[in-house]
């Protein structure tokens, strides 16, 4: 029973795809670093469990996906079916194709899914172990993560003590208003306030929960919008809403915070802009690798195009291989603009790093706002998927490359 516990805990009985790339490759001397990386996290994975157990995961997981999810799944892709994840439709003849899903999802257990996400047929083969594939990225973040102590994953996790460090150590960053306790019974005056509010639970990630409270000024009402895009304008339903929220998760009650004006001009929602920047360790002192900027087009929570940003400049562009339709218009808009205080941002994020010099690679969330920029939150799970079809390329070609190399060199 034990052990099924173990197996049900690491997902390893439910998940369709492998759990880190198992490649052919592995068992060769004289790789390069990219290979190196990949099979560290292959023997890294599921640390708590003994070697023979986690010889068990993997053969299960590896034997189930290629006796019958890897055919599935490519069947589904070739059928031109769930196409919502590719970035534009592959041109290439139906047997080429063919052949090099089979490439991919054999000799490496690459989902065919990335092979349209990603665009791979039109990238060389040397690149295919410089991604980050999505399906691996939490044993990845955990293998690489090793050596960061429970102290600074505890901070990362918990957004008040985080907000708290970080403003003691003179960074600008959002205050906390009120802390609601998981169970608490919000009251009146702690979300009616006369302004607009914002509501994020305390340790979750990925915005669950989190939750816009706008207030209008005009006629004194107020607007709670919940992450699936419910509007609810009663404050009956509102502290409901709330109260309901409170049984799974402690709450923090923050300001909204306002876009700078020049971002602002260039929105279709009142939404917040979110600036993402990936910082690292390089040389035993963090440097900013590569950043987004994350441009809401609806009120949806996770509704949002992306945009590149040059570090040395901060000036907006695109690789994104969608040129077409709404996203088209967005570049228009966006592309060859700088971003308001952008080496203040900059600045910021490296100096919360500072504060973290256990932690080899972290996304950072800033808002710009009105008054200079402003930290939300570090993340040590960042969104590599989309880093890495912004840029459309692998996210291992360049800086983060060589701070994950010197893990691997290091023994870390």
């Amino acid at each position: 029973m034990s052990l099924l516990r173990k197996l049900q805990s690491s997902n390893a009985l439910y998940n369709r795809q492998p759990f880190t790339m198992v490649s052919w490759r592995f068992l060769l001397p004289g790789q390069n670093r990219a290979v190196q990386l990949q099979r560290k996290v292959f023997l890294g994975a599921w640390p708590h469990l003994p070697r023979w157990q986690w010889a068990l995961i993997g053969l299960y997981n590896w034997l189930s996906w290629v006796l019958f999810f890897a055919w599935k799944m490519s069947y589904h892709r070739l059928k031109g079916r769930r196409t919502a994840y590719r970035t534009y439709p592959c041109e290439l003849p139906l047997w080429r194709q063919v052949f090099d899903l089979l490439s991919l999802i054999i000799p490496h257990g690459i989902p065919p899914r990335y092979y349209y996400m990603y665009g791979l047929w039109r990238k060389p083969h040397s690149q295919l172990m410089q991604y980050i594939y999505s399906n691996t990225a939490e044993n990845w973040h955990a293998v690489f993560a090793a050596g960061v102590s429970s102290e600074t994953i505890d901070l990362l996790w918990d957004k008040h003590a985080f907000t708290k460090k970080m403003a003691e150590a003179g960074i600008a960053t959002v205050p906390t208003l009120a802390l609601l306790p998981r169970g608490w019974k919000v009251r009146q005056e702690q979300l009616f306030q006369g302004r607009s509010l914002f509501l994020k639970p305390q340790t979750a990630r990925n915005s669950v929960g989190c939750m816009p409270l706008y207030y209008d000024d005009e006629n004194g009402l107020y607007c709670l919008l919940t992450e699936r895009g419910r509007r609810l304008e009663r404050e009956e339903a509102i502290r409901g809403e709330l109260d309901r929220r409170l049984q799974d998760y402690d709450y923090l009650v923050q300001p909204m915070l306002q876009n700078h004006p020049q971002i602002a001009s260039l929105c279709a929602t009142k939404r917040l802009v979110t600036l993402r920047l990936v910082c690292g360790a390089v040389d035993d002192k963090p440097e900013a690798m590569f950043a987004l900027l994350e441009v809401p087009y609806s009120d949806a929570a996770r509704a949002c195009y992306c945009m590149n940003l040059e570090l040395a400049s901060g000036k907006l562009f695109s690789r994104h291989p969608d040129q077409s339709g709404d996203y088209r218009q967005l570049i228009d808009r966006l592309e060859g603009k700088v971003l308001p205080f952008w080496q203040e941002a900059v600045d910021l994020c490296l100096e919360a790093h500072a504060l973290v010099p256990d932690l080899p690679v972290s996304g950072w969330d800033v808002a710009v706002t009105p008054d200079g920029p402003c930290l939300l939150e570090g993340n040590l799970q960042w969104d590599v998927e989309k880093q890495q079809l912004i840029m459309d390329a692998p996210a291992l070609d360049g800086d983060l490359f060589s701070t994950y190399g010197k893990v691997v060199r290091t023994g870390c």
